[in-house]
């Protein structure tokens, strides 16, 4: 890569990347594909994530025609991208439907040469792809060679992270549902007790308004009769990491009203550290 323009051309890769520096999620993914779009010549560009590995991924990004595209889903099932799943860059320069006659994608976008390399997480697993795909021969492999491997590291990265944020996010939907359908008070706690989540439940079985209830101490909605109790307990829960269960409690209704509950608790953790505590107030019985 020695003639003019070709180092004309690395420089040009490296002026793209220190203006994407700032640039992170979609914007990033986006602007990056666009960009390999001019360094590449591609017709089209596209970063995708595996979502059942060695069968199936889906698009972070898709840039066709110099247009940004719908995302989609596809089998990687006799294509060119199941080649990139042993590890290495791999371009295919011509002929790309003749190789991979069944693969729908090629046909559909009229492909005829490819190029992609895969991204690795941190943990040294593949878990997507950057591609750039022409349709046309194409007549400088070294360059796009060049402007895959330059992005890769940075790709990794971006899309490493937005697979932890989407997994946390999926997490916390599974447990809003839970949440959202338990009939039993449940209260999410910091490590001093203070209720950061509640269900639907808590507000219509104590009567208390939702403001009211959010970043106040669980203790405060116990009868002063157990309150000491739920404290020795709840620090012993926190401290040892262990469940805490059936430990009788006094609960107030905003009205006065006294329930006895079992109280059922366990510490949540992030990072394998222990960060607060989930409680549920369960068999709501009127105190004879």
């Amino acid at each position: 890569m020695g003639t003019g323009i070709e180092l004309q051309l690395v420089e040009f890769i490296r002026q793209g990347a220190m203006e994407m520096a700032a640039l992170t999620g979609r914007k990033y993914f986006e602007t990056l594909a666009l960009f390999l779009t001019q360094v590449t010549n591609a017709d089209v560009v596209l970063i995708g994530e595996i979502t059942v590995e060695g069968k199936q991924a889906r698009t972070v990004t898709v840039i066709n025609d110099g247009e940004i595209a719908d995302n989609f889903e596809f089998s990687l099932f006799e294509s060119p991208f199941a080649h990139l799943l042993d590890g290495s860059m791999h371009i295919f320069p011509n002929d790309l439907q003749s190789l991979f006659p069944d693969d729908y994608l090629i046909a559909d976008l009229s492909l005829d040469a490819f190029a992609g390399i895969p991204i690795f997480s941190s943990q040294g697993n593949i878990i997507g792809f950057l591609v750039a795909m022409h349709r046309h021969s194409i007549e400088n492999s070294d360059m796009t060679d060049h402007a895959l491997h330059f992005f890769a590291s940075r790709v990794s990265a971006e899309l490493e992270q937005k697979l932890v944020f989407d997994e946390l996010k999926e997490h916390e939907s599974f447990l809003q549902g839970i949440i959202n359908l338990t009939e039993d008070v449940l209260f999410i706690t910091d490590l001093f007790g203070t209720i950061k989540i509640f269900s639907p439940s808590a507000v219509k079985i104590l009567g208390w308004l939702p403001q009211e209830l959010n970043n106040q101490s669980f203790y405060n909605f116990l009868s002063d009769d157990t309150r000491q109790l739920a404290i020795q307990e709840f620090e012993k829960c926190i401290s040892s990491g262990l469940p805490k269960q059936r430990i009788k409690l006094m609960i107030k209704n905003k009205s006065g009203t006294i329930h006895m509950v079992e109280w059922f608790a366990t510490p949540t953790t992030i990072n394998n550290e222990i960060n607060g505590c989930i409680s549920i107030f369960r068999k709501l019985l009127t105190e004879p």
